[in-house]
């Protein structure tokens, strides 16, 4: 019998903090070397939110190792939303590792409007990514999501998982269709890096 688990983003993060612009950010994050700050107002969204499942009976919230996952996933039990729950970080969830600089230079990235940028960088992302040029091979990442998937499977609580957009959609993308994983291509197409792949708190249902 399959079960459906909600993966969602966290609540918005700020693009551009400490005095860096949002190139620079971007790397650090991407990098792991900084964790991005929620926004100022990331409570109140997060309060307003209309989610598909009853928060009510989840048990377990799945995150990332740190950084913005946690601190959303902080905010469910502060604000009494999730009261039952308890946060268990894993590797399983965390984002892919890379430089901005392996994807477009910080001149091209910022002589570009920002959704060009944003598009420019998605799809360079993914290109890197099957070619085996980022910090973890296409393979690495196809057994981490099969190791994902058994990690959810076994798990008997009511639970949702809150996880990195980029490696969210690649997750999405590995559960209907493998072997979109087999020419880049297809991969682009389904990756679609002309749009965001989801906006704050948003996701997909996992079913397994």
């Amino acid at each position: 019998m399959s079960k459906i688990i909600p993966i969602i983003t966290s609540a918005p993060i700020q693009y551009s903090f400490d005095g860096l612009d949002m190139y620079d950010a971007f790397d650090l994050v991407s990098k792991g070397l900084k964790d991005a700050p929620l926004t100022e107002n990331a409570i109140d969204i997060l309060k307003n939110h209309q989610f598909n499942f009853d928060l009510k009976k989840i048990d377990t919230i799945f995150t990332a190792e740190k950084g913005q996952t946690v601190a959303t996933a902080e905010l469910f039990i502060k604000l009494g939303l999730t009261p039952n729950a308890k946060i268990i970080p894993t590797q399983l969830l965390n984002g892919i590792r890379f430089s901005m600089q392996d994807l477009v230079s910080k001149e091209r990235f910022l002589s570009l409007p920002q959704d060009k940028a944003l598009s420019l960088a998605r799809k360079i992302f993914i290109t890197k990514l099957y070619e085996n040029n980022l910090e973890e091979s296409l393979e690495d990442l196809q057994k981490r999501m099969d190791s994902l998937i058994y990690l959810l499977k076994q798990n008997k609580k009511e639970i949702f998982c809150i996880s990195h957009a980029f490696y969210m959609k690649l997750f999405e993308i590995y559960l209907k269709d493998r072997e979109a994983f087999d020419k880049l291509e297809t991969l682009q197409r389904a990756f679609n890096p002309n749009q965001k792949p989801y906006e704050p708190l948003s996701g997909f249902d996992c079913e397994i």
